[in-house]
């Protein structure tokens, strides 16, 4: 007895298919026999009558066995690659050889497909899983075993689950089988699952399950967490200037991740506070890389102090990594602050400083500079810096302003002073520095105006006389003496002339002076001490005549005062000091003629007369 086996080509009838041979190999019982063969068995084809298998039936008795069958793919008249082995398939056959009996094939598992299964990138948490499909290849002639499977024993990874039972022949199996990847972490995925398969023989031959060859499944993809962005600063603090160019700062973003399995991150600006500005964007900032392509400027139209946040929104974008559709991210936010300040306006209140004219030695009171912070007040304003620089000779500079608010006046801080250790005119300039003030900012340069220096530096007036003619002048401190000497009695009188003398050396102030002549005596004829005024220093008052007269004998002494005073430009008069002239002179009579000279005496008696007769004639032309 015989049965015809079926052969399957499988492979799809798509013109890219290469045909199937077929032949048989051995038998494990030579009570079995075998006879046929198939070649070029076209693709989706069926080859139902040209092998068979049967029994020997010389002799009774159980058979038990299988006949091994061989395949070939053949390139002939397809790829032209020539022939390509392909597994074998035991068929079993059993039997009673007797009268009559039946031989049943084992089931027979068509490839599971599809196989490798290639998942592609999917995001972290997304399904992925893929049912295998199939089938029981074996002949539905009521000869077939069904067929039983089982997957599992998957690689780390890979997910693998489901079974099923008693597939009949011709009959596919597309849900029951699943394998997947793990998604629960990132990663890449490569492993494999292992179909078990047994021809059952429940309901057909009643031999129990046998198991056949396993399949294994190979899975492949890969898991993509998505975009993990990460912002920089947390706060961020701007300052300017009213009408400064807007200070800007940029955001740091990054895609931060441990690998290379993590999606593009895109960025943008969001709601911005009031005050502030935000603009730029980021598109597909792959794993671990940053940008710092977003910036937050502070608007400088108006002065003020401003808060709030700068929101930076995200998505998680799939392309180029999982390609799925773009994810929205929670937003992040920088707290911000800005300061926008008015400028100080430095007003110098006096572009001259003038102490006018002191005394050598007095202490004249510095005068201090008034500076002006002009700047109107505003919501947010600096403060005005100050300093003097070096005061040329003849000034001392001091000071420092540290911070004037606008609209005030400071008219303390910044000091001229005036070295009077010395006569002299003095003049020269002081610069004064301004800057513009906060504790955000650098100080901005507001100009260096000169400050003009005038003063003049006096010695006192000094009264000293000075003499010309008769006598010796002599002086002690603010006493002269104007000495005569001894004169005879009718010798002659002695006159001399006397300057009143500014004897300060300049500057000075002026000297004026006026004379009490309520000492003067009889003895001396004064002439031209008058009063005089505004002698500067090294001039003179000249005309003083002072005769000494010889009419009688003795010693004569008289006293003049002189009161002066000093004044200058500046309003100052006072009293310098009197100064005292002392006039002196003696008269003596001649010793007494012996007899023999009588006549000498008699003509110098005679000589007398006519002096007193001269002396008289002068008064009365005085008169």
């Amino acid at each position: 007895m015989s049965r015809a086996l079926t052969i399957g080509n499988l492979a799809p009838n798509d013109g890219f298919s290469e045909r199937l041979n077929a032949s048989f190999a051995s038998a494990n019982d030579p009570r079995i026999a075998f006879a046929g063969a198939v070649n070029g068995l076209g693709a989706g084809s069926s080859n139902t009558s040209s092998m068979t298998v049967g029994l020997n039936t010389a002799a009774a008795g159980g058979v038990n066995g299988a006949v091994i069958v061989n395949f070939a793919s053949d390139g002939t008249g397809t790829s032209g690659l020539g022939l390509t082995t392909l597994p074998s398939q035991s068929v079993g056959v059993s039997g009673t050889i007797e009268a009559t009996g039946s031989v049943f094939r084992l089931a027979s598992a068509s490839p599971a497909t599809p196989n490798p299964v290639n998942f592609g990138n999917v995001r972290v948490g997304a399904a992925a899983t893929q049912a295998l499909t199939i089938g029981n290849a074996a002949a539905n002639d009521g000869f077939s075993e069904k067929l039983n499977a089982l997957i599992g024993a998957a690689t780390a990874g890979i997910t693998a689950a489901g079974s099923f039972n008693l597939l009949g022949p011709q009959s596919t199996n597309n849900a029951s089988l699943v394998v997947g990847i793990d998604t629960a972490t990132a990663g890449a995925r490569n492993g494999t699952a292992t179909i078990s398969l047994a021809s059952d023989g429940s309901g057909t031959s009643g031999l129990g399950i046998t198991p056949l060859t396993p399949q294994t499944v190979a899975v492949n993809g890969a898991v993509y967490r998505v975009a993990n962005p990460t912002l920089l600063p947390s706060a961020l603090t701007l300052a300017a200037r009213v009408g400064d160019a807007a200070p800007a700062a940029t955001l740091a973003v990054t895609n931060t991740s441990p690998d290379i399995f993590t999606e593009r991150l895109n960025a943008s600006c969001g709601a911005v506070g009031a005050g502030f500005t935000g603009a730029g964007s980021i598109v597909g900032l792959t794993a671990g890389t940053s940008s710092s392509a977003l910036t937050v400027s502070l608007n400088t139209a108006s002065a003020g102090s401003f808060s709030g946040n700068a929101g930076v929104a995200f998505v998680s974008s799939g392309v180029g990594t999982t390609g799925a559709a773009d994810l929205a991210l929670p937003g992040q936010s920088v707290a911000l602050t800005g300061h926008v300040y008015t400028p100080a306006a430095a007003q110098l209140n006096a572009a001259v400083v003038d102490f006018g004219v002191v005394h050598r030695g007095d202490a004249v009171a510095e005068r201090a500079v008034s500076v002006t912070n002009s700047a109107p007040v505003s919501a947010a304003n600096d403060t005005l810096r100050a300093s003097l620089g070096a005061a040329p000779p003849g000034f001392t500079s001091g000071g420092t302003l540290a911070g004037l608010a606008a609209g005030a006046t400071d008219a303390t801080s910044l000091r001229i002073g005036l070295n009077t250790a010395a006569a002299g005119t003095f003049a020269g300039s002081a610069t004064a520095t301004f800057a513009s003030h906060d504790n955000e900012l650098a100080d901005l340069a507001l100009g260096s105006p000169t400050i003009a220096l005038k003063g003049q530096v006096n010695n006192f007036a000094e009264a000293a006389l000075t003499k010309s003619g008769a006598g010796t002048l002599t002086h002690s401190g603010n006493t002269y003496t104007l000495d005569f000497g001894t004169l005879m009695l009718g010798a002659g009188d002695q006159g001399a002339s006397l300057s009143v003398r500014n004897n300060a050396i300049g500057p000075a102030d002026l000297l004026s002076g006026a004379f009490d002549l309520s000492g003067a005596t009889s003895a001396f004829t004064l002439s031209g001490f008058d009063s005089f005024a505004n002698l500067v220093a090294g001039s003179t008052f000249d005309g003083l005549g002072v005769r000494f007269d010889d009419d009688a004998q003795g010693t004569f002494l008289a006293t003049v005062v002189l009161h002066a005073s000093g004044s200058n430009a500046s309003g100052y008069a006072g009293a310098i000091g009197d100064t005292f002239l002392v006039l002196r002179g003696d008269v003596a009579v001649a010793a007494v003629p012996e007899p023999e000279t009588y006549a000498l005496m008699l003509a110098g008696l005679l000589f007398l007369a006519r002096v007193a007769q001269r002396r008289r004639q002068r008064s009365c032309d005085a008169c």
